[in-house]
């Protein structure tokens, strides 16, 4: 492997470890919220606001004039191979986040510098 390009990369590479290593010891403390739970009922009690129907396919729509479908859509999904649970709602977010700060840091390396 490149020496350079490991030594450009290490500090994300260290920052998403620490990250979703501290936030899965972390997982079982706080309980879940309503923000992290308002595609729930788009899920397994859709009303008439939550969801249209395609012929027999339902499919959720905009929750909120801010919040779109994509998070229910993505925990469909999910709760489809994974029965709900705390680590079933709040893995993939860490994951996700742990992800972000590595495009992060690649963004901010081609704007500005390795410095930054």
């Amino acid at each position: 492997m490149n020496t350079r390009l490991l030594r450009a990369w290490w500090p994300a590479l260290i920052g998403c470890i620490l990250f979703v290593t501290l936030a899965f010891l972390l997982i079982p403390y706080p309980g879940l919220q309503e923000d992290e739970l308002i595609f729930g009922p788009s899920i397994f009690n859709p009303g008439i606001d939550d969801h249209m129907t395609l012929g027999k396919l339902i499919v959720p729509r905009m929750l909120l004039s801010y919040l779109g479908a994509t998070k229910t859509w993505l925990y469909f999904a999910i709760f489809k191979l994974w029965s709900p649970s705390l680590d079933a709602v709040r893995v993939p977010v860490i994951l996700i986040y742990g992800s972000t700060i590595w495009i992060f840091y690649g963004v901010l390396q081609m704007v500005y510098s390795e410095r930054a």
